[in-house]
This record gives structure tokens, C-alpha cells and sequence, in this order.
């Protein structure tokens, strides 16, 4: 069965959203440029989830932003806990990155490597310019 241009779509956005973290230019996703350039070693570290894309994982781990593509009943919720909106033209950037330790059952069994996260705080520039901070679901 043939996918409609609409699954096609989403996809292909699905696709540029996985990819925007760790490439070496800015990514431009239905307007929104994401540009993840940092200190952080995206070889080694990935997001949970790729910001923009939605599913239980993101809803967990992912910050509160608004996209033209968030789909309604996202959209609803994230407003309730205070999201951000970022509408086409808006720029999305690391502001900062925090470590932390990682507590697991297994303490001084896991792989150093595996021992602590790094936590993302991300700047959406709206396309009047202003700039707010958006920053990850506790842990």
C-alpha cells in the first residue's frame, strides 16, 4: 500500500529531526533551524529522543517546545506545563549543558562512560528575536 503525501512528510521530517543532532551545520526542519553545533561529543552522546518527534520517550525526556507540526493534543498538554512555541522562523540552540551523575542499581559495576548524562538546555529564538530558555524535564 502506497503511503500518502502526508505519512511521506512526516517521515521526511522525522528523518531531518533524527539527524539534526551531530550534524555540522544547521538543520532547517518545515521552517525551524535547529543548530545543535556544541562542546559535546555527538559520537558518543545522542538525545533520548530527537527533539521534535513525539512518542513516550520524548514526552519523558525531551524539553516542552511547541513545533508547527506538534500534533493538537501535544500541543494542548505541553501548554498546560508551560512549553515553549516555536513557529516557523524560530532558531533552536544550545544555551548550555549540564553534567549529572547517572544513580543506577548497578553503581561502580557500570562503565565509567555510562555514569553520568549530560542535560541540555536549548535557546528558541522566535522570529521577533526573543530569545527563551527551554530547558529538560527534570530527572
Amino acid at each position: 500500500m502506497a503511503m500518502s503525501e502526508a505519512e511521506m512528510a512526516e517521515r521526511v521530517r522525522g528523518y531531518y529531526l533524527s539527524t539534526a543532532f551531530g550534524a555540522d551545520q544547521p538543520v532547517v526542519v518545515d521552517g525551524v533551524t535547529f543548530d545543535y553545533r556544541c562542546e559535546l561529543d555527538t559520537k558518543l552522546w545522542r538525545p533520548l529522543a530527537p527533539l521534535g518527534t513525539y512518542g513516550s520517550r520524548a514526552a519523558l525526556y525531551g524539553p516542552r517546545i511547541i513545533f508547527p507540526w506538534t500534533p493538537r493534543d501535544w500541543a494542548k498538554s505541553y501548554r498546560k506545563s508551560g512549553a515553549i512555541d516555536a513557529p516557523v522562523g524560530s532558531h533552536i540552540k544550545v544555551a548550555f549543558i549540564q553534567e549529572a551523575p547517572v544513580n543506577t542499581g548497578f553503581g561502580d559495576f557500570d562503565p565509567p562512560e555510562s555514569r553520568q548524562q549530560h542535560r541540555l538546555w536549548l535557546w528558541v529564538f522566535t522570529p521577533d528575536g526573543e530569545p527563551k530558555v527551554a530547558e529538560p524535564p527534570s530527572s
